[in-house]
């Protein structure tokens, strides 16, 4: 366990529900009595680590990299949110209302 045991709360397991993957985390599957390793946490970040072009990396230096990834569906919809607030302000700044809600009714 590689987090603060007493920051999460015990809950069973649920199918389809992973923890937060950090890098040098250890996730324990203990229906399995073991850790999970490092190709796995990268298929859990829906990197398929067999289509990679690796080299000789160890399974921790597999499990720092899924602990470092970012999926392209997060990336894509933190920038979608940002030229979005961008457009937002600037429609803002042109209208003549003093609050962002009425800008955003106005739209």
């Amino acid at each position: 366990v590689s987090q603060n045991v007493t920051k999460e709360k015990h809950r069973t397991a649920v199918p389809g529900i992973a923890s937060c993957i950090t890098p040098g985390g250890d996730i324990y599957l203990p229906h399995l009595g073991r850790p999970l390793l490092g190709c796995e946490k990268l298929l859990l970040q829906g990197i398929p680590y067999f289509r990679l072009l690796l080299g000789n990396e160890s399974e921790v230096q597999l499990g720092d990299l899924a602990g470092n990834a970012m999926s392209l569906t997060v990336v894509a919809a933190t920038l979608l949110g940002a030229m979005t607030c961008a457009q937002l302000r600037k429609e803002h700044d042109m209208s003549d209302n003093n609050d962002i809600a009425e800008t955003l009714q106005s739209l």
